[in-house]
């Protein structure tokens, strides 16, 4: 039996924009088993976060949870921004310094990899798919390659080729039973296309064999574990789900066919944390905090009179890269869809890129096209929605030579599903789970700020004294 004066193992599960909120009706009908077992024997409550829009944002909330620092101080402003701009170390770098093993896999802008003591996969919205060790490179592979094809307008990877990738990783730690999920949901797809949003979720499944097979290799002293897969659901399906909370009304076809997406992701998560439960149940010095930097809730868009637009999304980042000049003078690739980071060295170059982007318009309305970032060396590009565009409309670049004017076809799709009908809360969940952790208490509201002093104290770890949260380890602890 461990004391709370010992040093612990953290794991890390981190189900980006979950809540308790959003979950209660199926915590009340009793189907989210683990989740309500986390409640009766371990300890759990809601993160707030100090963000507001419009930094109330994944890449920017995770890195507040991360650092135990606020926005201001750690620098976080767009998706895989160039690294060296965070200015502020991690919860895993703090452990590394202080001579812990770690183990990351899939946390937010964790890219580039680190050199540790254990293994690091970044992200899957990371720029190339780069690992530590580098045998572990084809997971990565295909965690960049199914992520990007999730986005509207990518080719789908097939049946086959999907299920040829699965099997070349089995000596990475692919599991006869992950496979079995992997290929029943598959088949299901294959026979009911119209559930295709399923393929989502295969992800994290597959991601935890890999986990798992990591973590009984290495077992740090921390490992972070990370999955997008019921933000996405909860950003694109909330409409289908909930069709009470919008103003407009919802097709019934779009509620048949996604009604229970937001509730497959929840599902999925309970499965996930029932699994890492068990890897705590097996090693008494283990400590799971299963969290999330934030939450959402329906999106009703003022500025759009309480009616989502169509997403706009970049049709060929190679069309727009050229007619912008910048064809051999610049790096790009896609994150978050539909961001798109674009690094430029040319100062003078970066600023004229933004120039042109500002004032580039959807006419005949002269609406802008895009919103731009620019931190360090990068530029994040993010297309505008509107009410009225559409194909008819032409994309006019007034500021470059000759005002040339396109298409819209040429340079914008609309292809997604579904309009966008989740929004962030600064509300997310945090709980924790093992043999060091006490019983069916609930701690209230803990700031995202709290989260690594507290995992640090966990691990025996005294926090730096520029982390500004407060560790929570005596109300946590038996």
């Amino acid at each position: 039996m461990h004391t709370r004066n010992d040093n612990c193992k953290v794991i890390v599960l981190e189900i980006n924009e979950i809540s308790w909120e959003l979950m209660r009706p199926w915590l009340d009908r009793g189907e989210l088993v683990n989740f309500t077992r986390l409640r009766s024997r371990g300890v759990w409550g809601q993160t707030v976060t100090p963000e507001k829009p419009p930094l109330l944002e994944p890449w920017v909330t995770w890195v507040t949870f991360y650092t135990g620092v606020p926005q201001e101080e750690h620098g976080a402003e767009f998706l895989e921004q160039p690294p060296e701009t965070i200015r502020v170390p991690r919860l895993w770098d703090v452990a590394c310094q202080k001579g812990k093993k770690v183990g990351v896999y899939g946390s937010v802008g964790s890219w580039p990899p680190k050199t540790v003591d254990g293994f690091f996969v970044p992200g899957s919205f990371s720029p190339d798919s780069q690992t530590f060790p580098e045998e572990l490179r084809p997971i990565q592979d295909v965690n960049l390659r199914y992520t990007r094809a999730h986005a509207p307008g990518t080719q789908q990877p097939g049946l086959k080729a999907m299920l040829a990738s699965i099997w070349n990783l089995r000596k990475l730690g692919l599991n006869l039973g992950v496979c079995l999920r992997l290929v029943k949901t598959l088949a299901e797809i294959k026979l009911r296309p119209s559930r295709n949003w399923k393929k989502v979720s295969l992800q994290p499944v597959l991601n935890e064999s890999f986990f798992c097979h990591l973590w009984k290799r290495f077992r740090p002293d921390l490992a972070t574990f990370h999955t997008n897969h019921v933000a996405h659901y909860q950003h694109r399906f909330f409409r289908a789900w909930k069709p009470e909370e919008f103003p407009d009304p919802t097709e019934a076809s779009e509620i048949e066919r996604f009604g229970d997406a937001i509730h497959h992701g929840y599902l999925v998560s309970d499965w996930l944390l029932g699994r890492f439960m068990r890897l705590c149940d097996r090693n008494p010095e283990v400590v799971l905090c299963v969290a999330s930097s934030m939450g959402q809730k329906p999106w009703v868009p003022a500025r759009y009179g309480d009616v989502a637009p169509l997403t706009c999304r970049i049709r060929s980042i190679e069309r727009l890269i050229d007619i912008l000049g910048l064809r051999g003078k610049c790096e790009y690739f896609s994150s978050m869809a539909p961001q798109w980071n674009i690094r430029i060295q040319d100062a003078a170059m970066r600023k004229a890129m933004m120039d042109h982007m500002f004032a580039a318009r959807y006419q005949p309305l002269a609406k802008s096209m895009y919103h731009c970032l620019e931190v360090g060396d990068s530029i994040v590009v993010t297309p505008i929605s509107h009410h009225g565009i559409g194909p008819t409309s032409t994309c006019t670049f007034p500021t470059l030579e000759g005002q040339p004017s396109y298409p819209f076809s040429d340079l914008v799709m609309q292809e997604d599903d579904t309009r966008k009908s989740g929004c962030h809360d600064s509300i997310g969940l945090v709980g924790f789970y093992g043999q060091p952790i006490g019983t069916g208490r609930d701690l209230g509201q803990i700031s995202t700020l709290d989260m690594a002093p507290t995992m640090l104290r966990l691990m025996g770890i005294d926090p730096p004294l520029h982390m500004k949260g407060q560790s929570h380890t005596t109300r946590i602890l038996r």
